[in-house]
């Protein structure tokens, strides 16, 4: 009698956490997401691509030509009001520093990206992001917050291209 009770309590547990973990699709993120702006002037600020399957990428701004790091790349979840980024890849630019374009408004200095490389991360960062929604429909949101920082939705299908 006692193991069937811990059966059937272990199996109660594993059956809500799996209601639980698929209870993510009840927040809708999948799509582009950029940083403090829903408009594209002359690139993408820091910008999230959220697919169905649980991927993400995150690459930095395009206007920043001085970091040799570019983005990361993994999994996400999200469980109640956390967002839950597991990067598995760091996307670097491989160059050299040439001086800038003065008339443009670009540093002094700037990385002349000669060739773009992914590398595994070899210790899985784990981070865990307080979100938040900014409408009640949770289903269709247009802007998110993510530490703080407002993130707005430029497309729903993160596979469109942005020109």
């Amino acid at each position: 009698m006692i193991k069937y009770r811990i059966f059937l309590i272990l199996l109660i547990i594993t059956y809500q956490s799996n209601l639980f973990s698929k209870g993510d699709t009840l927040f809708n993120i999948v799509g582009i997401w950029q940083l403090n702006d829903s408009l594209i002037a002359s690139g993408l600020n820091e910008t999230f691509f959220f697919f169905k399957n649980g991927k993400f990428i995150y690459n930095f701004s395009e206007n920043n030509h001085t970091s040799e790091t570019l983005g990361f790349e993994g999994e996400y979840k999200i469980i109640n009001d956390t967002l839950y980024l597991y990067i598995k890849i760091e996307k670097k630019c491989i160059g050299e520093f040439v001086l800038g374009d003065n008339y443009c408004g670009e540093p002094f200095w700037v990385l002349e990206c000669k060739k773009q490389i992914k590398i595994k991360v070899k210790n899985k960062q784990n981070h865990a992001i307080k979100i938040e929604f900014m409408n009640e429909k949770k289903k269709n949101n247009k802007i998110i917050v993510l530490n703080g920082n407002d993130f707005y939705k430029l497309r729903d299908n993160p596979y469109d291209k942005i020109e």
